[in-house]
């Protein structure tokens, strides 16, 4: 857990890595890190929104929030990317059937099944 507290009131820059998918909040209130505009991605370079001078800012790095996103890649069939013995989960954790379609998680990695 990193705590930040704001004395200028500037826009709060922090790099880390995937900072979209954890806990961050602003005097107790939860916000969303958004990659941070004119800097390259890669860098992983984050604004945190609301931040004024005097803020206390939270980023607990043990409370996930989210999957980041879903980037469109190769079609991959995922009945051939995944193992038969595999296990599946939809986006909320939970066990998926074997005929789901969607976004799942399966072996660690996103897969999507139509």
């Amino acid at each position: 857990m990193v705590n930040i507290t704001s004395h200028k009131g500037a826009t709060l820059r922090v790099k880390g890595a995937d900072l979209a998918k954890v806990s961050v909040m602003v005097n107790g209130k939860e916000v969303q890190p958004q990659l941070a505009a004119g800097i390259d991605a890669k860098q992983q370079v984050y604004e945190i929104p609301g931040v004024k001078a005097g803020d206390k800012v939270v980023i607990d790095y043990t409370k996930p929030t989210a999957i980041g996103g879903v980037h469109a890649g190769k079609k991959v069939n995922a009945a051939t990317a995944v193992s038969a013995t595999a296990q599946v989960y939809d986006l909320s954790g939970r066990l998926a059937h074997a005929s789901t379609q969607g976004v799942l998680i399966a072996q660690g990695k996103k897969v999507i099944r139509y």
